[in-house]
Parts: structure tokens; sequence; C-alpha cells
């Protein structure tokens, strides 16, 4: 398969690179805005997902806190059943 090529294709086709080329150059301020935007977004999401996880590190903290806290009241109430308990009893 021979290809020719006269001087009047490739003097067509050099055009037609070169507006395909121009209207490639005319996008690239508009894609690397978008693209700007994009790296932004995802910026902004990661800085909400490290304040979330400092949250949710913080509420973990409250939650085992009062975990403790219910804990330990729940031993004392058990020692004043048994104190009670003991106490009803010497009395009966």
């Amino acid at each position: 398969m021979e290809l020719s090529w006269t001087s009047s294709d490739l003097g067509q086709r050099l055009e037609q690179w070169i507006r395909e080329g121009e209207a490639v150059l005319r996008l690239l301020p508009e894609l690397f805005e978008e693209c700007e935007h994009w790296r932004e977004r995802a910026e902004a999401g990661e800085r909400r997902a490290a304040a979330l996880a400092r949250e949710l590190e913080h509420v973990r903290r409250e939650q085992a806190a009062m975990v403790d806290s219910v804990q330990e009241c729940l031993v004392k109430i058990g020692r004043l059943t048994a104190d009670t308990l003991i106490d009803l009893r010497k009395r009966v």
C-alpha cells in the first residue's frame, strides 16, 4: 500500500492540524480552571474529613468516660444494695 501525498494534501492536513491544535489550546485554560476547582474541592473534603475524625475521636473519649462513670455508679449501687440487704437481714 503506497501513500502518495501531494503538497496540496500535505498543506490541507497541516492546516487542519493547526486548527485542531488551536482548538485544543483554547480549551486548556478551562481545563486548568476545572482542575483547580476539583483540587480545591478535594482539599476542602480532606480538611472536613480530618475535622470529622478529630470530632469522632473526641466523642469516643467522651463515650469511654461516660461508660466508666456508669460502671462506677453501678458498682456503688451494687454496694448500697448489698449493704441495705445486710442491714435488713440484721433487723429481721
